[in-house]
């Protein structure tokens, strides 16, 4: 268990007894250094788990940093930086043509099959109908 600011703010207010001191005893202090090297390590590492695929690691580095009280728009600044952060021109490459197709074709409807589809009228029009979900196809490359 983890010692929050918060909670360690709810528990000054008590008294410091046996039972205050055996409980906090209890709780694993994470390392987490705000102005540090070890936020510098957590950020990496959750950085690197994203753009290496792994989900699992990421949500894991994400859970520490947030467990830490870590502000959450830091977090999401970081995520948006990962997000703008291609090894490759492929995303300045696809921006063009994606742009020009913008401007000459204007407001073109989303594809049912890849809208969100919340009621029954909306299935019912074919909202969200024959949509495969990437994380039900593992290894299967597909485009909706």
């Amino acid at each position: 268990m983890i010692i929050s600011e918060r909670e360690s703010k709810r528990d000054k207010t008590g008294p410091i007894n046996r039972e205050f001191v055996k409980n906090a005893l209890q709780k694993k202090a994470l390392i987490y250094d705000k102005a540090g090297e070890e936020r510098c390590n957590l950020i990496s590492a959750f950085h690197k788990s994203l753009r290496g695929g792994n989900s699992d690691a990421a949500v894991y580095w994400l859970g520490r940093m947030l467990a830490a009280e870590e502000d959450p728009f830091y977090v999401a600044r970081r995520i948006v930086r990962f997000a703008s952060d291609p090894k490759s021109n492929s995303i300045y490459a696809a921006y063009g043509p994606a742009k020009e197709i913008i401007e000459n074709s204007g407001s073109l409807p989303v594809p049912l099959h890849i809208r969100n589809a919340p009621t029954k009228l909306m299935r019912d029009l074919g909202c969200g109908k024959n949509y495969k979900y990437a994380h039900d196809y593992k290894g299967q490359k597909f485009t909706n």
